[in-house]
């Protein structure tokens, strides 16, 4: 597993352990989602903008 805490990037071995696997995975597939879910309420908002814009 890779990620960046304080501009520098650290490695953690997770290991083989089939609860902390899963665990891990089901973090990843939420984080997943959200990024998902954060991209479509950007683009809708895009939207409404622009149909404001069309109103002004």
């Amino acid at each position: 597993m890779k990620y960046r805490e304080n501009g520098k990037l650290h490695d953690k071995y997770i290991g083989k352990d089939a609860g902390t696997v899963a665990a891990v995975r089901d973090k990843l597939a939420l984080r997943k989602h959200y990024a998902e879910m954060l991209s479509a309420l950007k683009q809708e908002q895009k939207a409404i903008h622009k149909m404001l814009e069309g109103l002004a």
